[in-house]
């Protein structure tokens, strides 16, 4: 093989990478990684987004017993009944959201590592009110 027809591989090879790490780099997996280890985390939009930034999140490292104690960043209006979107990066624990305040009603169950993206799908949507870990 000539020394160019190796460089222009080379180039097409390493334009590939490249542009295969651009396309995997998807904003859902993006916003995940803004929930930190040892925490469930509930966004306000659909696919771990909170307006514009993935970063404005609630989240709970125990638990929350009432979600209409905290406020979006962004906006200041009540998290209580507004989360569209949750995922667990909890080490050891399945953490369940809850659709009544101090861990009571209709919920959802999210194992570790575990997100669900679009509360819409399980009828969820905007209604968690607390949650924890179990």
């Amino acid at each position: 093989m000539s020394s160019i027809r190796r460089l222009a591989v080379a180039a097409v090879t390493v334009s590939l990478v490249a542009l295969g790490g651009l396309v995997a780099a998807t904003p859902a997996s993006a916003a995940t990684s803004d929930c930190p280890a040892a925490y469930s985390c509930g966004w306000r939009d659909y696919n771990y987004v909170s307006g514009s930034s993935g970063a404005r999140n609630i989240r709970f490292e125990y638990s929350i017993d009432w979600l209409g104690n905290y406020a979006w960043s962004d906006t200041g209006a009540t998290v209580n009944d507004s989360v569209s979107s949750l995922y667990n990066n909890g080490n050891i624990s399945t953490a369940v959201w809850y659709q009544d305040i101090r861990f009571s009603g209709n919920s959802v169950t999210l194992p570790r590592q575990y997100g669900n993206p679009d509360l819409r799908v399980n009828g969820f949507n905007d209604k968690a009110s607390s949650g924890t870990f179990i």
